[in-house]
């Protein structure tokens, strides 16, 4: 099974329009991994969000990668 890293990095807290620009760079995984949903994916980078925390971002985050 061929696996493909995909490197990304989400905008830390206090950007301007942070949730738009996290929400355009899952859109963009997704996009990706649909086309290539044969191989294995792993994504990683620097999410600048606390995944266990309440953030929007996070919730977001985590519901894309499951």
């Amino acid at each position: 099974m061929l696996t493909i890293l995909l490197l990304t990095f989400i905008c830390r807290v206090g950007t301007p329009d942070r949730l738009i620009i996290c929400d355009h760079v899952i859109e963009n995984v997704l996009a990706w991994r649909d086309p290539y949903n044969m191989c294995e994916f792993i994504i990683a980078g620097d999410f600048n969000v606390d995944l266990d925390s309440f953030d929007i971002v996070a919730k977001r985050l985590v519901k894309c990668v499951r």
